[in-house]
């Protein structure tokens, strides 16, 4: 059963994808950081867009910008992907509470050019993400409707200067997911790039039980954080978890944060890793920082369990994590 209302929108506006739009489309590198493509997990806590009492029309930039970012940023701390001096400054600052990333949603709705009653397009929800990361709670008022909530008289020097050093520490950039020429998406795809990134994308807003494929335009921003049979979505409008049919989704779109600082994947010992890109999966035992192969992967099951007195489940690693680790054989011999 689903319920939707065709006048219904808590702030999508739809136009044609132009070229200046593209962000990062082409010129960032995907790295697939999350190789299951689930990211339910690793959500922040949840936020309802009408949490002030009245409706801010920003499912743009809550479900698609922050909660997007949140969940990855999440991950990549959970991996051990971000130096423990930068989490010591987001735990500082107020962007890090019990483990999670929550960013403010506020500054960047006054820089969305969200008209009332209708919202804001995509990619000017996704810019003011990228432009604006601050850690909610940072405005202390309690706006009392929807033209105190966009007001940047609210904003300081010392909101500028917090919001440039997380630019200096963290490089955010989003991006298109390519569709096809007809405008659908192609399920392999869009599971590839969401090991990227959880993907937000457009749908006409309903909620419900089963794969929800309401009638009309599409008028909502949601998240999609995995998939069955149909996409897990994560909203922040009413039902938090539902779920869509795949080929309902349009204007799919994700996030990157630059790596380049990030500390380097070393092998914890008696670890075992499963390489799972290129032409065939290897298992390896991590040792004194390197990865030990064995002349077959039977003996590498047996030599984590016995060290650790436990069986182990393989963490699955990519061809660059793989190939930045020095590899010895079962003997000790250099390979």
């Amino acid at each position: 059963m689903q319920n939707n209302n065709l006048q219904f929108n808590s702030g999508l506006r739809l136009c044609r994808k132009k070229p200046q739009e593209l962000i990062g489309s082409s010129t960032t590198p995907l790295v697939q950081v999350n190789l299951s493509g689930e990211w339910k997990n690793y959500l922040s806590p949840h936020e309802h867009q009408r949490r002030y009492g009245f409706e801010t029309w920003t499912c743009t930039i809550e479900n698609m910008g922050n909660d997007s970012r949140e969940a990855l940023m999440n991950f990549l701390i959970a991996s051990g992907k971000i130096p423990l001096e930068d989490i010591k400054w987001l735990r500082n600052e107020g962007y890090l509470v019990n483990g999670k990333i929550n960013f403010d949603d506020r500054i960047p709705a006054m820089f969305a050019d969200i008209q009332k009653g209708v919202g804001t397009f995509v990619f000017k929800g996704m810019n003011a993400c990228m432009d604006w990361s601050l850690p909610e709670g940072i405005l202390y008022d309690q706006p009392k409707n929807f033209e105190e909530f966009i007001d940047r008289g609210k904003l300081t020097t010392r909101i500028d200067d917090l919001n440039n050093e997380f630019k200096r520490r963290f490089h955010m950039v989003w991006w298109w997911v390519d569709s096809k020429g007809d405008g659908s998406f192609d399920e392999e795809t869009v599971r590839e790039k969401r090991k990227s990134s959880p993907l937000g994308a457009t749908v006409v807003y309903a909620d419900g039980d089963g794969c929800l494929n309401p009638p009309g335009t599409h008028n909502h921003g949601v998240l999609n954080i995995g998939e069955d049979e149909c996409y897990e979505i994560d909203d922040s409008y009413l039902t938090q978890f539902k779920k869509y049919q795949k080929t309902h989704l349009r204007n799919f779109c994700g996030w990157t944060i630059n790596l380049k600082n990030m500390p380097k994947f070393v092998p914890k010992n008696n670890e075992l890793y499963l390489l799972v890109e290129g032409p065939e999966q290897k298992l390896a035992m991590g040792l004194d920082g390197r990865l030990v192969i064995y002349d077959n992967k039977v003996d590498a099951l047996i030599n984590a369990a016995s060290r650790s007195k436990e069986y182990k489940v393989p963490v699955p690693l990519t061809m660059e994590m793989w190939d930045q680790s020095p590899k010895i054989d079962g003997r000790g011999n250099k390979l």
